[in-house]
């Protein structure tokens, strides 16, 4: 009865209703037992040792039969609770998957989201040092124009001037002559 008290503890004392039944029965030969027990004790005869040994047998018959049974029926409820935990495991591991899964597409949206600015970024930095570089050549170029359009002594100048230079000695001569 101790073996069949500790299985009904790992069931949590909850049993189908036809175990229940048989489990009552089964302490009531117990209390039949001890019945019979103490009938061979106040009258110690052949009769009342068969009639002992039959229903001990009987209850030990059953004790065994029950205890059979709710080995399978503990058995059952571990299997069940087993796979119950394997499923939450795989459930578990699915969703730490899927998590791991949303987490590196989602780093990887990042990653290219930086590539792309970074790329933006350095498109504008080449556009802005092209565009310096094509000022600067426009200031250069201007600055050549502006050094060519400067008004300097050249050939045409001195030829120009030399002619003046004789003219107006010519007039002078020409004019003081006259006076």
């Amino acid at each position: 009865m101790e073996k069949i008290n500790q299985l009904l503890e790992k069931l949590n004392y909850k049993l189908p209703i036809s175990l229940s039944k048989r489990y009552d029965k089964l302490k009531n030969l117990l209390i039949e037992v001890k019945k019979q027990e103490k009938e061979y004790s106040e009258n110690e005869d052949d009769d009342s040792k068969n009639a002992l040994d039959e229903i001990i047998e009987f209850y030990e018959q059953e004790c065994e039969e029950l205890q059979y049974d709710l080995i399978q029926l503990v058995n059952k409820k571990q299997q069940i609770e087993n796979k119950s935990k394997a499923e939450a495991q795989n459930k578990a591991k699915v969703e730490a998957e899927n998590r791991a899964k949303a987490e590196n597409e989602n780093r990887a949206k990042r990653q290219a989201e930086i590539r792309a600015k970074r790329e933006a970024e350095h498109k504008n930095k080449e556009e802005e040092i092209k565009q310096s570089e094509v000022k600067e050549i426009q200031a250069e170029e201007n600055t050549k124009n502006e050094k060519e359009k400067k008004p300097g002594i050249g050939w045409g100048s001195l030829v120009i001037g030399g002619a003046l230079l004789i003219l107006s000695a010519g007039a002078i001569n020409y004019f003081g002559k006259r006076n």
